[in-house]
């Protein structure tokens, strides 16, 4: 947009491993969004960039997930700063819902693949890839983008497992907003979980 500031990549300010930083970064963002009439910002990206073969590691701040972790809880600080209000609570004029992406191990798609099958065991994706995501939640994460991807074979839009028992209960999202991405609703037909697009949507 005209006249707003253009941040590095978030590839780049995980190399600064300065959380106050990103902070920074996010609440300016933040202002900058509500300026413009915008509540809800895509951000912050949270996979773990394992295969150097995938395409899109800029758009997240690092493979390591502590650093992740530190990360998420700046970036919802800066986003939101409402110390984790709940998601019905309104935000500072200033502020923006934060919506992190992708859940959940999008970044582990086999061979490098965009939205491959994610082939990690379950102490691995409770250990590495979730280990953001678990921090986004403590911290008032607000809401949150499922990724393409299938783990165990179940399409992530439609893992109650991880997205419900994990995320929302045990990780501290609790009502925060779960929204698809691209096609990925309609594509449980596809996968045979769902009949039609009724199905589907009450599936996802």
């Amino acid at each position: 947009c005209p006249g707003c500031t253009v941040f590095p990549t978030p590839i780049t300010q995980g190399c600064s491993w300065n959380t106050s930083l990103i902070t920074k970064i996010t609440t300016a963002i933040a202002l900058s969004s509500r300026s413009l009439g915008t509540d809800v910002v895509y951000s912050p990206v949270l996979n773990m960039w394992t295969d150097p073969r995938f395409g899109r590691a800029s758009e997240g701040y690092s493979e390591n997930p502590t650093l992740s972790a530190h990360y998420a809880r700046a970036a919802v600080k800066g986003f939101q700063d409402d110390n984790a209000a709940g998601p019905f609570s309104y935000l500072a004029d200033d502020k923006t819902i934060s919506l992190g992406k992708h859940f959940a191990a999008y970044g582990a798609g086999m061979g490098g693949l965009n939205a491959a099958p994610s082939d990690v065991s379950l102490r691995t994706m409770f250990e590495i890839y979730l280990k953001p995501w678990r921090a986004f939640g403590k911290a008032g994460g607000r809401a949150a983008m499922a990724s393409h991807q299938t783990f165990n074979r179940v399409p992530m839009h439609a893992n109650s497992y991880l997205v419900n028992d994990a995320f929302r209960d045990r990780f501290g999202f609790g009502e925060g907003q779960i929204v698809s991405d691209c096609n990925d609703i309609g594509a449980l037909q596809d996968y045979r979980i769902a009949a039609n697009k009724s199905q589907a949507a009450a599936r996802g």
